[in-house]
């Protein structure tokens, strides 16, 4: 197995790995642009049987290697529109599917233009950059004001892969739920591996910041079915025949003139669902499979892929209830003290299943930001149960703990400083 770092990816992001989740490769290359070069230094390590995407920046890379070197892949014709937001919410529409209203935007000028096209009355938008990660910079605007100055702040910025946000994606704002389908594919054949549905509320002064995600059966709601068709569609209309893709869409089911609008597609992320893979004990303890082991068999065990379901289980073929918490910091500045004890009260219900947290970081002296989206979260805690009332009180129960505040930070304001405790 080699590592090939690609030029998108900062060298930030190249330790932003689970503590104990390294892994030993047997070479690892660095893209610096020259893909001719790159393929001469993986030739040096041996002969490529595949090529599978890690994260993000790897898409666009993974796809030429895997032309080039001929093997499994999903082709070049449509590579920059699977990494861009806004061409491939275009090419869904191209192909007949429902998507949003959009437009992509440089100047104020076409900022204004969008707003009096599409904002009167002004409900809400989404400003966003078209080819983030994990949340961030994703902005939900109450006013022409707001989409204004979201605008000014995003355009020009840096984002969490090192690059400028030269141009921004405005986005009509969806009502209802947002929910995920993670999916595998071979040669072709695509197979729903996981749905999850969002959790996401006001905290720290933006409104849709995460807080959880709970997998559901394939009948624990009606639409869920016709979710995994749209997302199946999706795929084809972005050129996906291999690999793991993640999707995000929004179905809103009480809508004000009563009929459903969704699912709509938010975005399709080419590649592993995040979170450093902290989900994948839910779904192995709940379905029996993960997105991970789907993947893997979808290019080494073609037999153990074909027998995969197209869809997820029903409720009564599940072996157990799952969900996934996030982390939140109530607090920003130097750590003074992390609550222990409140971290013993999770670990205590009946659904503890295990975290993801990165201990290291979590001591006095430490820097901690207040949690705003997925990359300001602190870690995971997972839960699964046999009982699915159980697992919805310890959810809450978990959630509640998480808000009472798990550090304390230095108060360097007046003499003697002091603690603030949240």
């Amino acid at each position: 197995m080699v590592c090939v770092w690609s030029d998108e990816c900062p060298e930030s992001l190249r330790s932003f790995i689970a503590e104990g989740q390294s892994v030993a490769f047997d070479g690892t290359v660095h893209h610096t642009g020259d893909l001719g070069v790159t393929m001469d230094a993986i030739k040096e390590i041996g002969m490529v049987s595949e090529v599978i995407v890690g994260s993000e920046p790897g898409v666009c890379l993974a796809d030429a290697l895997a032309h080039f070197f001929d093997v499994r892949g999903n082709g070049l014709t449509l590579s920059a529109t699977r990494r861009n937001k806004y061409a491939q919410s275009e090419a869904i529409r191209s192909a007949g599917l429902s998507v949003g209203h959009q437009a992509l935007v440089s100047t104020s000028d076409e900022v204004e233009a969008f707003l009096a096209a599409h904002c009167e009355p002004f409900t809400q938008l989404v400003v966003k950059p078209i080819s983030g990660a994990a949340s961030e910079g994703v902005t939900i605007c109450r006013s022409a004001d707001e989409v204004r100055a979201s605008f000014a702040s995003l355009h020009n910025s840096t984002n969490v892969f090192g690059h400028a946000n030269l141009e921004v994606l405005l986005m009509e704002y969806l009502g209802g739920d947002e929910y995920v389908v993670d999916t595998v594919s071979r040669n072709g054949m695509h197979k729903c591996v996981a749905l999850w549905k969002y959790e996401k509320r006001a905290c720290n002064g933006v409104s849709n910041c995460w807080f959880a995600q709970r997998l559901l059966a394939i009948d624990a709601e009606p639409q869920l079915p016709r979710f995994v068709q749209y997302i199946f569609g999706v795929l084809d209309a972005i050129g996906i025949k291999n690999g793991a893709v993640h999707s995000e869409l929004k179905y809103d089911g009480s809508t004000a003139v009563g009929a459903a609008r969704g699912p709509v597609l938010i975005e399709s992320n080419c590649r592993l669902h995040g979170l450093e893979g902290s989900w994948c004990p839910i779904t192995e303890a709940c379905f029996g499979y993960s997105q991970v082991g789907a993947l893997l068999d979808a290019y080494y065990a073609p037999e153990a892929f074909g027998a995969l379901p197209t869809t997820v289980p029903p409720a009564k073929a599940v072996k157990a209830h799952g969900a996934q918490v996030g982390v939140r910091s109530m607090v920003e500045g130097t750590i003074a003290r992390v609550h222990e004890d409140r971290f013993a009260e999770i670990r205590a219900v009946e659904s503890y299943a295990g975290e993801n947290l990165p201990w290291s970081q979590l001591v006095a002296g430490k820097a901690i930001a207040r949690t705003v989206d997925v990359v300001t979260l602190y870690g995971q805690v997972n839960l699964v149960h046999a009982s699915e009332t159980q697992l919805e009180a310890d959810a809450a129960r978990v959630r509640a703990i998480i808000d009472a505040g798990l550090f304390e930070v230095e108060d360097h304001q007046g003499e003697g400083g002091g603690c603030v405790c949240m």
